[in-house]
């Protein structure tokens, strides 16, 4: 039997191979690669139109009494009497008897210049009487010019009237003495220190206590001197220009973990610019802060209170508002085209606090704002914009 030679099987194999992979190439289906599909990047967005907005300035201060008072003794001598009120944090009335003093000392002086004026006024009557009657005399006599002043007694009367005028004032001065071993409230208010008790010998001069009026409360305002261009102030600046044309003001401070309002009125403005802060202040009022209701709804505003305090400024008219969350940079915000491409927009600021802008110039009715954050916008961006209702809750 011949033998194939050897060469032969691998040559076989080899062929197998090729045709099977030849068949492989032709039967392989042939598939064009086919691009990404589009995806545009979703954004929410708002339709801007002009609004009219009341600004409100905010800023915060230190509830302050509108009236400190220390009470001093205007006379000598010992307390008789010394109010249960007249201890520190003591309430008070107008008009209560906050403090007496021995008045025995007083009324005897009282007495004793009284009697003075008496004899004062019996020795000018006499006086007056003596000159009539000189006076008679050089007439009955038929003596010819004028009498002296001396025979008319008119040094006398002079010496007396002057008698009897500093016999009157030492009354008027023993009056007031003994008005003044009586202390009276000149106001309602709260003992913030004393230092008298019953029995305690006091002199004139001595500061007694330090009281404050509760009738009415301040708070000094510190404003950056930008800001008063947006405050609606009367340009006199009088009392009553401030009463014709009120600013009304909100206070809010908190008690525990809830939080109260008090309405005030800017009364003033300050003086002069802080050199430090280059700030300038405005005066708010609040009458009668220490009333209260039985709820507690509105608690008494005492001083001492940090509060923080809001002030009605000037309508702007026409503006743009947008939250801080809305703007892209500072001072600067995305827009949407019509072909739905971002469009960096540079705005001019009118106002702004920390939880608003209000932008003047910027965009024009009907832009439509991009809210969405977006870490790398570009202007020309296309995206696809999804429309979202415009009312945002501020704290």
């Amino acid at each position: 039997m011949r033998t194939l030679p050897k060469w032969i099987p691998p040559v076989v194999v080899l062929a197998l191979s090729c045709a099977a992979f030849t068949l492989m190439v032709k039967l392989r289906r042939t598939e064009r690669p086919q691009p990404p599909a589009r995806e545009d990047p979703k954004v929410a967005c708002r339709t801007l139109e002009r609004e009219d907005f009341s600004l409100t300035i905010r800023s915060q201060g230190t509830v302050e009494a509108a009236i400190t008072l220390r009470l001093v003794a205007e006379v000598d001598g010992r307390t008789t009497h010394v109010s249960p009120s007249l201890k520190k944090g003591g309430f008070f009335s107008k008009g209560d008897l906050l403090l007496s003093i021995d008045e025995r000392d007083y009324q005897l002086a009282v007495t004793r210049a009284s009697a003075q004026v008496a004899s004062a006024q019996l020795r000018l009557a006499m006086v007056e009487a003596e000159a009539r009657v000189a006076e008679e005399d050089w007439e009955a006599l038929g003596r010819e010019g004028k009498a002296s002043a001396l025979l008319l007694r008119q040094p006398q009367l002079v010496e007396a009237r002057a008698t009897l005028a500093a016999a009157d004032a030492d009354l008027a001065k023993a009056q007031l003495d003994l008005e003044q071993t009586r202390m009276v409230a000149p106001f309602s208010g709260r003992v913030r220190s004393a230092n008298v008790d019953r029995g305690q010998f006091v002199r004139r001069g001595e500061a007694l206590a330090t009281v404050f009026s509760i009738e009415r409360v301040e708070v000094s305002v510190p404003l950056p001197l930008s800001e008063f261009e947006f405050l609606n102030l009367p340009l006199e600046r009088s009392p009553e220009a401030f009463a014709r044309q009120p600013v009304g003001v909100t206070l809010i401070g908190r008690f525990g973990r809830r939080e109260h309002r008090w309405q005030g009125q800017v009364v003033r403005v300050g003086g002069e610019v802080d050199i430090d802060s280059r700030m300038a202040s405005v005066v708010v009022a609040i009458e009668d802060p220490y009333r209260s209701d039985e709820s507690m709804a509105s608690p008494p505003l005492r001083v001492g209170t940090f509060v923080t305090v809001e002030i009605e400024g000037r309508k702007a008219k026409g503006v743009y508002v947008l939250t801080r969350t809305e703007l892209w940079d500072e001072g600067k915000a995305l827009a949407i085209d019509s072909e739905n491409r971002l469009r960096k927009r540079n705005l001019e600021v009118l106002w702004s606090d920390r939880h608003r802008v209000v932008v003047q110039r910027g965009f024009e009715p009907g832009d439509r704002l991009c809210v969405s954050a977006i870490d790398i916008p570009q202007d020309g961006m296309v995206v696809e914009p999804v429309a979202v209702g415009s009312e945002t809750e501020w704290e």
